[in-house]
């Protein structure tokens, strides 16, 4: 054994577990020796400073997530080769969400700065012409290779998404048959066991059911089970828990972490519900009228909100706490987005809207290098606007309980 490439290996994976759970910018000599229980000294025998150290660490994970796992030399197209690149970024994106900024900021800092440059321009010029060719291809080109094969979708009402005229076994063999030419008895063998897998029991028995011979919990673990039948990188989940009981909702959703944990899959929510938010996400874009105007890890968003219509829907949550005798909606409607709108289209329902919100649409200002906020408020020349008192007492107590579930 070599301890030299051990012990550098192991340096390297302090440092990446640092960078999963705090950021980059938490990687420092002494943090990653302390996390690899090793010497400071140790430490520099292979890095002279904090800089080397950062930047092998990101060249470590870039090799991770596109070189070490050989999948895409198993691919068999361009196309499948993309896909595979766009769902590696997701990935990576999601493990280390400040990744690509850091790295960013590690290529400015290289010694040959232009002939690094070139090479990167070149790099991701490739990746832009290949996006292109995808989006050009023709429906049944996208139906074939991307539709339910590499991204599949749970939709939030299963009486609706589920066809009511074949059987449940037929729906969930469908995307296997169509894909991947499987045989029947093959698909069938691997249809029970998907509606296993989700929960269901005697599934041999609810192959020949219909969708109105279940109930609408088991109608979305169908639903789930379909969504899952070709194995794809990307699940799309569309208030999967909107139609079913409070019950029945917490039951759905952590079948759909134990799907994501188990088979190292990437799930975007789309909800409306902050309750789901807070359970499920890492990462969340905060929409409003189809346009993202906050992001940031899910801390972030739920404790260090800057952007009004973030303030208004944590206001809004259900409180059991709460002194008010009414809870709170943010006024006004939301807007006609078949008229276009000019300046902030939030400005409207905004208490704190400034002038400019009129006349220009604010742009994504930083806050730190995984949160941002598309509002005027944090303009350097903005007054200091604070969110509302009640708010910031809610965030404290919803603090404080994170904090005692966790011990």
């Amino acid at each position: 054994m070599n301890t030299n490439n051990t012990l550098h290996d192991k340096i390297l994976a302090a440092s990446k577990e640092i960078a999963a759970d705090k950021g980059f910018q938490a990687i420092n000599i002494r943090a990653v020796a302390s996390k690899a229980e090793i010497s400071v000294g140790s430490v520099y025998n292979y890095f002279p400073d904090k800089s080397a150290l950062l930047q092998a660490t990101i060249a470590d994970i870039w090799c991770d997530v596109f070189h070490r796992t050989g999948q895409c030399t198993a691919l068999n197209s361009f196309h499948d080769c993309l896909l595979w690149f766009i769902v590696s970024i997701d990935k990576c994106s999601c493990q280390y969400p400040d990744f690509f900024v850091s790295h960013a900021t590690c290529f400015k800092q290289t010694a040959n700065i232009e002939e690094s440059r070139e090479k990167m321009v070149e790099y991701w010029k490739h990746i832009h012409d290949g996006m292109k060719l995808i989006l050009q291809k023709d429906k049944k080109w996208i139906r074939r290779h991307i539709n339910g094969k590499r991204i599949a979708m749970v939709f939030q009402d299963p009486m609706t998404s589920l066809d009511p005229t074949m059987t449940i076994g037929k729906q969930i063999m469908e995307g296997m048959i169509w894909h991947f030419k499987t045989p029947k008895k093959e698909a069938w063998d691997r249809a029970v066991h998907l509606l296993e897998e989700v929960g269901i029991t005697d599934a041999e028995k609810r192959m020949k059911n219909y969708p109105h011979q279940l109930s609408g919990g088991m109608r979305q673990r169908v639903v789930i089970a379909i969504a899952l039948a070709c194995n794809p990188d990307l699940l799309i989940c569309d208030e999967p828990t909107t139609a079913l009981d409070v019950t029945i909702q917490a039951k759905i959703i952590e079948l759909i972490r134990k799907v994501q944990r188990e088979r190292g899959i990437s799930v975007i929510y789309i909800t409306h519900d902050l309750g789901v938010v807070a359970k499920v996400a890492d990462y969340v874009n905060v929409m409003y009228a189809g346009k993202i105007v906050e992001k940031g890890k899910i801390n972030e968003i739920f404790y260090d909100p800057r952007h009004p219509y973030t303030w208004g829907l944590l206001s809004a949550m259900p409180d059991l706490d709460t002194d008010d005798d009414r809870l709170y909606t943010i006024p006004g409607s939301p807007p006609n987005l078949l008229r276009e709108k000019t300046g902030d289209a939030f400005a409207p329902r905004n208490q704190y809207a400034l002038e400019i919100d009129d006349k220009l649409e604010p742009p994504m200002f930083r806050i730190t290098d995984t949160h941002y906020a598309a509002t005027w408020l944090l303009d350097p020349r903005a007054p200091k606007v604070e969110m509302p008192e009640e708010l910031r007492v809610r965030i404290e107590r919803m603090k404080k309980e994170a904090e005692e579930y966790e011990d």
